[in-house]
């Protein structure tokens, strides 16, 4: 099973599209295998 990678931007766009008020995410690329956290408020 394949799942996409999606970039923090194109998350925030998904998260407004759902319907959140606010939307962001935050990154930390030096780790080592990096990660990607989304947020919103509805």
């Amino acid at each position: 099973m394949e799942f996409p990678i999606y970039s923090g931007a194109e998350i925030v766009e998904m998260l407004t599209a759902a319907g959140f008020s606010r939307a962001w995410f935050e990154s930390v690329p030096d780790k080592a295998s990096g990660w990607l956290c989304a947020l919103g408020a509805k």
